[in-house]
This record gives C-alpha cells, structure tokens and sequence, in this order.
C-alpha cells in the first residue's frame, strides 16, 4: 500500500481530495430542505435561559442539572443567542462549516500517511450518514459536533507533533463533552502517531495524564458545587441492570447508523448485513491480512481503542440512543476499515461509499406537517422527529409574537391540544421567557383552566392538526363562553348554549382558528338537534346530527343520539 508523505501534504489546499472531503457534507443540506434547521427547540431552551435571563456563571450547567460543558453551553449559547431566535438557519450554517472543518482535519491528518482515496473515506465517517444532520439542525448538537472538531483537530496536531495545540484542542473537547476523554488517550496509539524518542512519548503521556487530571478535579469540584448529576439508563439513576441488552443492541444500531438505517426495521436490516456478510470474499480478506498483519493489527488496535469504550458509553444509557452520536463513535474502526479495504482490493473503498451516498440519499427528510403522533423508527430523537419540534414550536412563537408582540407581566397562555410529545420541546424553564425577556409568563394546560375557567389568561394557542395553520389563536373570552355553553348543553339548556356559542364566534378575532369554528358549528348542530328532539321534530333532529357527523365523524354522544332518532323514526313508519 503507498503512503503519503509524512512531513505534508501533496497538492496542498488546491488537492480535489481535500476540497470533495471539505465539500461533500454540504450534500446534508439538500436532505434538510423544507426543515427549519437551527431552530432552538427543548435543552435549547435551558441554555438560552440561562444565558438571557440570569447572571450566568462559567462553573454551572448553563441551565441544566447534567454535565459541565461550558464550551458547548455557555461559550457557545451566549456567542449565538442574537441568532437563534430570529435567524436560525445561521446557527445551522455556523454548524455545517464545524462538520465540513471536522472532514478537511480528518482528510489533512489522514492524508500525512495514507493514500488520497483512503484519507478521503475516513473522512466522510462523520457526516456519510443521515443522522449526522441532527449535528447541523440542532443547536444542542453542538455539544457532540464540537467534541467532534476538537478531537479532529487534536488528531490532526498530533499527527504533526506539535503538543501545545493538541494539549489545547483536547482541553476545548473536553470542555465540550466529557467522553472526548477516550479518543484523547487512544490517539497516542494511532498508526500516524510518530513519537519517536522514548523521552518524546514519556512527554505526551505525562502531558495527556496532567489535562485529564486537571480537567477532572475541576469537574468534580463543579458537580459538587452546582449538584450536578448525570443520568443512569433511561434517565434513571445508578445503580441499574437495564444497560446489560444494550451489549448487544447498541452495536448493532451502531452498524445501521453507519448505513442510515433506523433501529425499527429489524427484518430489513438484517437481509442487508446478510448480503454484505456474503459478498465478502472472505479467503481474500484472511489473505490480505496475512500479508498486511503488522499493519493491520495497530489500526485495528487503535480503531478498537477508539471505539470500544466510546460504544461503553452509549451502552450504558441503553434504551435511550441518539443516533447522532455514531459521528465520534465509530471513527476509529471506521478508519481501520477503510484501511483494511483498501489493501482488500482498490474499488472495494468506491463501492462502499456509493452504498452508504445511496442509503443517505433516500433517508426521510424533515416533516412538512406537525402530525398528533410522533413519527417512530425507534430511536430517542432522529431527523422526522426533530422537525417536528422545531416545526411547532417556530409555529406557535410566530403566531404568539406576529398576534401579541407583548405581553403583561405575569401573563399566563393556555395550551390547547398540543400534539403528543411535543411539551417538552418548550424547555423546562418555559420557552415563553426566553421569547418575551420575562420570567413571570407561565404557560397552562387547558384542563387546568377548565377547572378554574376564571383566570386570567392572555390567550390561548390551539394546535389544529394537519392543516395549512398547524397553530390558531383563541380569544380567553371566546373560550370561556365556549366552555360555558359546553357546560349548559350537558345539562340540558339549549337555548342557553345556543346563545353562549354565539357569543363565543362573535368574539373570536382570528379568523384562522377554524378548529374553534368547527367546535362552535359542532356543538350548535348538536343544541339545536336536542332542541328539536325535545320537540318531537325528529327528522330535523336527524338532518342537524348528520350535519355535526360530517365535521366530526367521531363524535360519540352525536352517534348514540342518531341511533336513538333513527330508531325513534323506524317505527313510527312501522304501518299502524
């Protein structure tokens, strides 16, 4: 196998491998089309409280009751915070040039000892998969992308031997996410890594051993000063037996996100590992190996050195997995594959990068619509839903912002109806705060209100399903004569309700609400139907409850009363 030089590079900045490995992951960009990448949505909300609102410290979790990463957090959260809300997609921007920095690192690192195909194809480990764009559409993702680039970078200067800036690129890794702590140690044992004196390596390793130490005591000087805690499997807390079927799960979708899989498709997944499997010219492999034993064995030493205990990691958190994190994860056997492939035969590398382009370009992009129910391909947070989030929540701020630019302090806003999954996209510390700059707003379940119909609210923000405007307005008044006129027809005061419900229209403004119309016309096709039933005019009942069915065809008491009316008018035209 030839190598490049070690001392540089061949073609320098103008080699078209360097730039198609710089380039190639602006391709994410065109499956995130029709998304709202950068959109602040959940944690986000916790950090951008924090940074806005309070007077911040460095030695916290910005928010948040997990972790210390004030690189990620605080750093990060206070440089973007004037973009997040008005111009997400700069965040996104900001984001995919740290993904495309992180593949010209790896390609330049790579490139210093391996053929140009071969650097190239390490390159691509971070972003050659569908879940790398929650790393450009999620401002939280910043967390693992700039442990990322920093370890990449890390790579990189190590490579060069230069310490001071690999001793500093480590510490802003770990200042972005502990686990960078692994990929720190096992770089010393890359292939690339020349320390050729004893006293040079004895130097690196002191080095290494005193960042993590120092880094440590101050972390753990943090936890304990911020009670802090970090999270046992599931979101539990240790100790926990419930990570031990992750030892084999967790490898397994660690595969699949390589090929952009979703852990769901268990049948169709295992059809395709099957014919990788047996496409392998296995007596060619074993002989490839053979001849290349030495070298093979230190890539896949430290590509096992790499990844092994970075996998631990993720096992431990079993059931939860966030694909994404597959970026870091999986480089180092990720790059001790591409070796291995290329002493394998010279289009072995081509063709496994047309498999992984083919199964990225027909992964699901962003959802157009705010569905009730969350799209599920079985992993905790993946590209449809996300979208999703971010797509209701820049709804619902855009209609509360565009309708009420202000609100007065201590002001409470009703949630009606919100689809499943989503209240958490608002942020523990409400989302309301960070849009208005005050800390007194309050958000409020509909059914809280309904027990207490007479507080004040400023209004009421209603999901409306799959519609054009996945978000209405409502008028508090409106809603309560709504809620008063639902009140008056169970008790069986029609003509109360009937002039309730129009009150209720009459002080809707926005006319967009059409689920509240609808609800209104509804339940007047219902009072008048009971109205008329009353009156023995069963006929007009009929017509009145098939005219509600139409709009709302699960509507159970409309159904009971038809069945009851039909029956009541089968038999009176039973002959006498």
């Amino acid at each position: 196998m030839s190598k490049g030089s070690t001392h540089g590079i061949r073609g320098g900045w103008w080699d078209p491998w360097l730039i198609a490995a710089t380039v190639g992951p602006l391709a994410l960009l065109l499956l995130l089309l029709g998304g709202r990448p950068g959109e602040p949505v959940a944690d986000d909300y916790d950090y951008l409280h924090q940074i806005l609102l309070t007077h911040w410290s460095w030695f916290d979790g910005c928010g948040s009751i997990l972790y210390w990463r004030p690189l990620a957090r605080q750093a990060y959260y206070a440089l973007l915070a004037p973009w997040m809300l008005t111009q997400p997609m700069v965040v996104a921007l900001v984001q995919m040039g740290c993904l495309c920095l992180s593949s010209l690192l790896l390609y330049r690192t790579f490139r210093r000892g391996l053929n140009p195909d071969i650097a190239f194809a390490i390159s691509t480990a971070p972003w050659m998969m569908e879940s790398s764009r929650l790393l450009i559409m999620w401002p939280s993702c910043f967390q693992d992308l700039g442990a990322l680039l920093f370890v990449s970078l890390a790579l990189h200067e190590a490579v060069a031997a230069r310490l001071w800036s690999f001793l500093a690129s480590g510490l802003a890794a770990l200042l972005c996410k502990e686990v960078a702590a692994i990929p720190l140690i096992a770089i010393l044992a890359c292939p690339l890594v020349r320390l050729d004196r004893e006293r040079q390596r004895r130097t690196w390793l002191l080095s290494v051993a005193l960042l993590l130490a120092a880094w440590a005591a101050v972390y753990l000087r943090v936890y304990e000063r911020a009670s802090l805690t970090i999270p046992g499997p599931g979101g539990g807390h240790w100790p926990s037996l419930a990570w031990i079927p992750g030892i084999a799960m967790i490898p397994w979708w660690l595969f699949k996100a390589v090929w952009s899989l979703p852990p769901t498709r268990e049948l169709v997944d295992l059809v395709i590992a099957a014919v990788l499997i047996v496409s392998i010219p296995w007596p060619r492999v074993l002989a490839t190996l053979r001849n290349h034993r030495s070298e093979m064995r230190a890539w896949w030493f430290w590509g096992l050195a790499w990844s092994a205990p970075l996998a631990l990691t993720l096992i431990l958190l079993y059931p939860s997995w966030d694909p994404y994190r597959c970026a870091l994860v999986g480089l180092g056997v990720f790059a001790a594959t591409m070796v291995t492939l290329r002493a394998l035969h010279r289009h072995a590398i081509p063709a496994f990068l047309l498999v992984r382009l083919a199964l990225l370009a027909v992964a699901p992009r962003p959802v157009r619509e705010v569905t009730l129910e969350p799209p599920i391909r079985g992993a905790s947070i993946d590209v449809p839903r996300l979208s999703r989030l971010q797509l209701f929540v820049a709804e619902v701020r855009h209609e509360l912002q565009v309708h009420l630019p202000r609100l007065p302090h201590g002001a409470v806003v009703v949630q009606e109806n919100f689809p499943a999954m989503t209240e958490r996209a608002f942020g523990l510390r409400p989302a309301l705060h960070v849009w208005y700059r005050d800390t007194t707003l309050k958000w409020l379940p509909i059914s809280q209100w309904f027990a207490t119909p007479s507080l004040p609210v400023a209004t009421v923000v209603e999901y409306q399903g799959n519609r054009s405007d996945p978000v209405a307005l409502v008028e508090p008044e409106a809603m309560r004569a709504m809620i008063r006129a639902t009140v008056a027809l169970n008790d069986g005061r029609e003509n109360e309700s009937l002039h309730l419900l129009a009150r209720a229209e009459s002080l809707q403004v926005d006319t967009s609400a059409t689920v509240f119309r609808e609800s209104v016309e509804g339940k007047r096709h219902y009072a008048i139907a009971m109205l008329r039933f009353k009156e023995g005019r069963y006929d007009e009942a009929r017509s009145e409850l098939l005219a509600l069915l139409a709009a709302h065809p699960g509507d159970v008491p409309a159904h009971r009363k038809l069945e009851e009316v039909e029956e009541i008018l089968a038999r009176s035209r039973l002959p006498q």
